[in-house]
């Protein structure tokens, strides 16, 4: 049981907050290692993760970087992006004063590569599952041909999925077919794979059971025909991404280096002060000069294996773009090394987290159930993150710029 004193070293006012949320305190054992409650709420920036790439000079700025862990804790757990954001301000200014001299501006370096037919499944779990790590895997044997946009539309172009309109990001149900205008994208939705089963057989899922020892909950899809993407998020999930037509641009962040990105943590993703991760967001975001990253192309064929928390940004290079991605979920702390053990438990302890924890629960029960009858998941995955990628909003909370307290980051409707 967690007692008063596993929370002395805990700023007083955050231990207030966690006693009044004593009754989550139950579900966040459940979620984590019992043994490192005391770890997090005491050390929370400490964690046996290790990142394979490094920042110089994080010595000088411990004390700054654990105040910042802290407060991102408290923020989290209250759903308040703007709580203590002069003094998140001024960690992070403490940060680069650290680092600023210690460091070259950062460079993107090519993700990597490993080849389906000779990694043994021993190996991938150690080297990227385990130990939570992006790569690209080749020769995986599925046929992308049958998955581009004409073939699918030519098999289902009259059902009814889930879109955003690029211009406005209005979210409406429409005919498949509408994708072939050009101004919709489609996005994290499997209802063409809940109607229509078959469409799993060609892509090899089941085979990465053995890879990945985890539960595989849904197979999404991703359609763009006019060169939509994704700004910097990362999500409460793992997942094998195909590339089937046209090539994507990937941008990924080890969640080590969370106190570059300026984060906004949610009960079950994230999205940061960031648009695409790269040398466009240095003047806004002037940590996130120093901070490691690789890029990775995909190619059809090509399939990336994308861990649990690690922050991405994804652009199309191409107008006309095909992707599924099969959703995988483990345990932190059990199942993989969590790099973000704060996140794990603060996300528990926030009230909205219950939506996230149901549906992950529900999906494993009832794998064959359509998304219609809980369409939540559908409306937040398709709308809520998408609000939530106002970098004007997420850059005020880190004092980037005055805050527009009148705005919400989010909402469930």
């Amino acid at each position: 049981m967690l007692t008063t004193k596993s929370r002395t070293h805990v700023r007083p006012e955050l231990s207030l907050l966690l006693r009044s949320l004593g009754s989550r305190l139950a579900q966040a054992r459940q979620a984590i290692d019992p043994a490192r409650l005391d770890q997090i709420l005491a050390q929370p920036h400490l964690s046996e993760y290790e990142p394979r790439q490094a920042v110089h000079g994080l010595d000088r700025c411990e004390a700054a970087r654990h105040r910042y862990q802290q407060r991102l804790l408290a923020r989290t757990i209250l759903q308040d992006h703007h709580y203590e954001r002069e003094e998140m301000a001024a960690d992070c200014e403490e940060i680069f004063a650290a680092i600023a001299g210690e460091n070259p501006v950062a460079a993107a370096v090519p993700l990597p590569r490993v080849d389906f037919r000779t990694i043994s499944p021993e190996a991938f779990h150690e080297n990227y599952v385990r130990r939570p790590h992006p790569v690209v895997i080749e020769n995986v044997g599925h046929d992308a041909s049958s998955y581009h946009l004409d073939a699918l539309v030519e098999r289902y172009g009259d059902d009814i999925v889930p879109m955003m309109r690029i211009d406005t990001g209005e979210n409406y149900e429409g005919p498949l077919a509408e994708l072939l205008e050009g101004k919709s994208y489609l996005a994290n939705s499997d209802r063409l794979f809940v109607d229509h089963p078959e469409l799993e057989q060609n892509l090899y899922s089941s085979s990465f059971a053995p890879y990945t020892k985890m539960t595989r909950i849904s197979s999404q899809l991703f359609i763009s025909n006019g060169g939509a993407g994704s700004p910097s998020h990362f999500g409460k999930i793992a997942n094998t991404f195909y590339q089937l037509e046209g090539v994507k641009v990937w941008s990924l962040v080890d969640p080590a280096f969370l106190y570059l990105v300026y984060p906004l943590l949610l009960p079950g993703d994230a999205v940061t002060a960031l648009h695409w991760q790269d040398e466009s967001d240095h003047e806004r975001c002037p940590l996130f000069r120093f901070c490691p990253r690789y890029e990775a192309v995909l190619q059809p064929g090509d399939v990336l294996w994308n861990p649990y928390y690690w922050f991405h940004s994804v652009k199309n290079r191409t107008k006309r773009s095909v992707a599924v991605a099969d959703r995988w979920f483990g345990v932190p702390g059990k199942d993989f090394l969590s790099p973000a053990p704060l996140y794990d438990f603060a996300s528990t302890l926030c009230p909205q987290s219950v939506d996230v924890d149901t549906y992950v629960q529900w999906m494993q029960i009832q794998q064959s159930v359509t998304k219609r009858k809980i369409p939540w998941y559908e409306r937040v995955s398709h709308g809520r993150r998408y609000r939530a990628f106002d970098s004007a909003y997420n850059a005020a909370a880190f004092g980037l710029q005055p805050p527009d307290l009148s705005r919400g980051v989010f909402n469930h409707d």
